[in-house]
């Protein structure tokens, strides 16, 4: 409470003209973000939305292609063919990092390529990590 007689606590909180006090008087309600803001935080939403759709769908295709390197090599697929040699040398990249680290298998006399299933789990890890880095680094809210 502030110090002094009523009638000057009344004074200093009154109006000219006999007005309501300061203290009751509205106060002005703090509205939403602007239109514009509102706008460009939706623009960055979409925007991280549409990254991370990219960075999954990368990710994805490369599975894909080291799947297909895995299933064909199971099943013997002729190497000397337009699709499965395509198959081979794009994936090729992808899987030969891994394939020192364990020596191939055998399934029906056809070889099974341990790497490459190594390497599909480890992409498959690396694209969880780069969506998540993805996902702090541009989020909003971090």
């Amino acid at each position: 409470m502030a110090p002094g007689p009523l009638w000057l606590r009344r004074l200093r909180f009154a109006r000219p003209g006999g007005g309501v006090a300061a203290a009751d008087a509205p106060v002005a309600q703090r509205t939403g973000p602007s239109a514009f803001t509102r706008g460009m935080r939706r623009l960055y939403r979409d925007l991280l939305l549409r990254l991370q759709q990219l960075v999954g769908l990368a990710f994805i295709v490369i599975e894909g292609i080291v799947a297909l390197r895995v299933v064909f090599k199971a099943m013997g697929a002729n190497a000397q063919a337009g699709f499965s040699s395509l198959v081979y040398n794009v994936s090729s990249p992808f899987v030969g990092p891994f394939h020192p680290v364990f020596k191939d298998g055998n399934i029906n006399g056809h070889p099974f390529e341990l790497g490459s299933v190594l390497a599909m789990l480890v992409f498959a890890l690396l694209a969880y990590l780069v969506l998540r880095v993805v996902r702090v680094l541009f989020s909003p809210h971090s």
